[in-house]
């Protein structure tokens, strides 16, 4: 007689071989299930299981033992009190957390960033995106999520008008470059584009741009975030007619690429306030969305 497992069935008979369930000590009412990297709760004696997130997959963590490579338990849980973790940070930016540190009512240095580029600091901090690119055209970069919010996003015909003409004066002169001749344009043009945001509705994980006034890279990064937005009249040989960069039909319509020379990731959320966590040259910042560090605005919002 030949035995037959469904596919369904194999999977069940892995995951049990893989799970391990420890009942809470004493009055602990709760029994607690590992299964791969994933934890659970239920009440002693159910089979209700529900699987826990943030703070509380911290505590249950730490009822198994032990540590993965490159990971600690957090010790005092009673430290996250009032405070979320976003649930896909990377292990190495939780060992260097201390929660203690995070204000709600001020920016705050938090840990070293172990780089200096603000791009790829929230690359390596959250574990559930691959790519972010840089700061000014993350807000095109389809693999962040939806774009729930951007001040560059219905541009009056003003503003629009200028935009345009700024881009196509920087292109006559060869393109953008940092520190370049335009930098106080740029910047001076952006910061009112860039109103105050409120931030209330953000999330943890929300990937955020963020108008940086200090920047030095203000008109390169208008102008390289640009360039997707303009397309190439051809040369007319007979009428030495020379190329020229033509603005398509998404800048003419009001949307404007991203503008922004740095980015930033919903870490934490402390008391209700979300927290902006941000990499300036190799420090990292936990901010408040309207108390960003030398007076950043918020740009645009992306949710994975």
């Amino acid at each position: 007689m030949k035995l037959q497992i469904t596919e369904e069935q194999l999977k069940t008979i892995i995951n049990n071989l893989s799970e391990q369930v420890i009942r809470g000590k004493g009055k602990d009412p709760w029994q607690y299930k590992k299964t791969g990297n994933r934890y659970f709760v239920a009440k002693k004696n159910t089979n209700s299981w529900k699987e826990v997130f943030g703070n509380v997959k911290i505590a249950v963590q730490k009822v198994f033992g032990g540590k993965k490579e490159n990971e600690k338990v957090v010790k005092n849980t009673n430290d996250f009190k009032g405070v979320q973790v976003v649930d896909t940070i990377n292990k190495k930016f939780l060992n260097k957390l201390d929660p203690k540190k995070l204000k709600t009512n001020s920016s705050v240095p938090i840990f070293d960033g172990g780089q200096p580029e603000c791009a790829q600091f929230v690359n390596d901090f959250l574990e559930n995106i691959s790519y972010v690119g840089d700061a000014w055209s993350a807000k095109d970069v389809s693999g962040l999520g939806k774009l729930v919010y951007s001040a560059f996003d219905n541009l009056s015909g003003d503003i629009r008008d200028k935009v345009i003409g700024l881009w196509k004066k920087i292109d006559a002169e060869g393109g953008g470059v940092k520190s370049g001749p335009y930098l106080g344009e740029v910047n001076n043009l952006v910061s009112k584009i860039v109103r105050p945001y409120s931030g209330s509705n953000l999330k943890l994980g929300d990937v955020v741009g963020i108008y940086y006034p200090p920047s030095k890279y203000h008109e390169y990064a208008f102008y390289r975030a640009g360039e997707p937005y303009f397309t190439i009249k051809g040369f007319d040989i007979t009428n030495k007619v020379p190329f020229e960069k033509i603005p398509g039909k998404t800048i003419t319509g009001g949307k404007g690429w991203g503008m922004n020379t740095h980015v930033g990731v919903v870490g934490a959320i402390k008391n209700g306030v979300p927290l902006i966590f941000h990499n300036i040259h190799g420090q990292v910042y936990a901010d408040p969305p309207s108390m960003l560090h030398d007076g950043g605005k918020i740009a645009w919002v992306k949710r994975p």
